[in-house]
This record gives structure tokens, C-alpha cells and sequence, in this order.
């Protein structure tokens, strides 16, 4: 995607993917796929005059990799005992690196290449709905002695057998460090230096899990081990720590679940 002699670029090294069955379940069919992404980067990059060679580039997300196992058992109509979709996922460390002039040059590039192509023409509007017709009135019998029969032999049956709901998707996602950085001005030759930092964010170890029953019954928890934001700008200012907070090696600095039933009964627990 460019933008006059600028662009950006994404950059994909090695994937691998893994379709297998499940021998432990002999009566289901399961599908597993395995995603080793690694080496995934995006950048800005600025090409020569002639735009036939890149002139320089500079990274605003540095190398990431991780990992991706998706399991879907496709009998789940007869095997429930293992559920429809588990989905795992794990994710070393995103670091971000972005400043004001990266963002304007996203902007305008991402602007250009949606604007490109002819504009679709407007469907016309659907033709309004066709009026009801009443149905002729039918009259009304006195119920038979039969069909009383059956209805106090139905009611005497007893509440029906309810069935026990089952796990239809897990989910996880594990993240080990998130650090984002802001900077001033404009990377000269691809280089960023280091005094045009101002702002900077890091999360460390970030974990979501979760379940979801047949009944749409939902089962959610999140953790999180450290929150600091500082200021970068260390000629300008004598504070740098602008929010610190760790856990310790018994609680995490953040625990969260959230509980919904089968009638959206909800209950949330947070701890600091």
C-alpha cells in the first residue's frame, strides 16, 4: 500500500499449519489446526525517486510470534462430551512504536486505497410489505372427552427432564508482555532516537480464558500481573513513573471474572 513514495509494509516469515484427528475419542471426528506465526512485522517505508528500490524503512511493530491451536469437534451434535470449538492462543510480546508523523502517513494511506475503485451503485429501497389478510373466523367446539382425557394424562406426567447443558466453546489467550511507545517527529533513515520518546505503556502477562455453554451460559476471567505508564521525555520532567502497579508473587495485580447463566443472571468479581 503506498502513498507517493511512501508505504507500508507487512511482513509475513513462516507459517505452519497442522490438520490431525483425535485418537483419544475414537466415536468423534476432530479437526485440529495448528499456526506457528513468527517473524510478523508492519512498518513504514519510504521508497527512491524512481520508486524501484526502498530507500529506508522503520518498524512500528517489531518481530512477534506466536502460536495458535484451534480443535473443533465436528460431531458435537452426538459426541457433547467434547466441546464444539477450543480455541488457544499465545503471544510472546507486541512491541509498538508509532509517532505522530506514522500515524498521518497511516491515515493518508489507508484513505487512498479505500478510496480506490468505482463507486457502488445504491440498491433501491425494498417494496413496502404486502397488508395482512385476516383469517376467516372458524367457529368454536366444545372440547371432546378424549382430548380432556389425554390433556390430564399430559398434566400428570410431571415437569419435564432438563437437560444438562454442555461446554460449547474454550477459549484462551495468554500474552506475555505488551510495551507501546510514542514518539515526536520523524525517523530519520529508518532510526528512531531515543530523545524523541514521550510516552510509554507496559502490561505484563495478560491472560483471558473462558467458556460458553449450549444454554449461551458464559464463563469469563481475566489477569493481569503489571500496569506502568511513564513519561519518556527525561530532560523535560523529574517524574517519570506517571502509574506503576505489580502484583505480588501470591495475587496479580488484577483478577476478574464474570459469570452469566442461562437467563443472563450476571455476577462480576474484580480484585485489585
Amino acid at each position: 500500500m503506498t502513498v507517493e513514495d511512501e508505504f507500508l509494509k507487512t511482513h509475513f516469515n513462516h507459517i505452519q499449519n497442522e490438520i490431525r484427528g483425535d485418537s483419544q475419542h475414537p466415536k468423534a471426528v476432530i479437526d485440529r489446526m495448528e499456526i506457528l506465526l513468527s517473524d510478523c512485522t508492519f512498518g513504514m517505508g519510504v521508497m527512491n525517486e524512481d520508486v524501484s528500490v526502498v530507500a529506508s524503512t522503520c518498524l512500528i511493530l517489531k518481530p512477534i510470534s506466536f502460536k495458535l491451536a484451534l480443535q473443533r469437534n465436528l460431531t458435537f451434535s452426538a459426541v457433547k462430551q467434547i466441546p464444539e470449538i477450543v480455541v488457544d492462543a499465545h503471544l510472546k510480546s507486541i512491541e509498538a512504536e508509532m509517532s505522530d508523523v506514522d500515524y498521518k502517513t497511516l491515515m493518508q494511506t489507508l484513505s487512498g486505497n479505500l478510496s480506490e475503485g468505482a463507486d457502488l451503485a445504491v440498491p433501491p429501497p425494498p417494496p413496502p410489505p404486502a397488508p395482512a389478510v385476516e383469517a376467516p373466523a372458524t367457529s368454536s367446539s366444545p372440547p371432546s372427552k378424549e382430548k380432556e382425557q389425554k390433556k390430564d394424562r399430559e398434566a400428570n406426567a410431571g415437569p419435564p427432564a432438563v437437560e444438562k447443558s454442555h461446554t460449547r466453546i474454550v477459549f484462551q489467550f495468554v500474552l506475555d508482555k505488551i510495551s507501546a511507545v510514542l514518539y515526536e517527529g520523524e525517523a530519520v533513515d529508518g532510526v528512531r532516537k531515543s530523545s524523541d520518546a514521550f510516552a510509554a505503556l507496559r502490561l505484563n502477562n495478560v491472560k483471558t480464558s473462558g467458556k460458553i455453554g449450549e444454554d449461551n451460559s458464559l464463563v469469563f476471567a481475566m489477569s493481569l500481573d503489571a500496569f506502568t505508564m511513564q513519561d519518556e521525555r527525561k530532560e523535560k520532567t523529574k517524574i517519570s513513573n506517571l502509574m506503576d502497579k505489580k502484583g505480588s508473587k501470591e495475587e496479580r495485580f488484577l483478577d476478574m471474572s464474570f459469570h452469566q447463566d442461562a437467563e443472563a443472571n450476571k455476577q462480576v468479581k474484580i480484585l485489585f
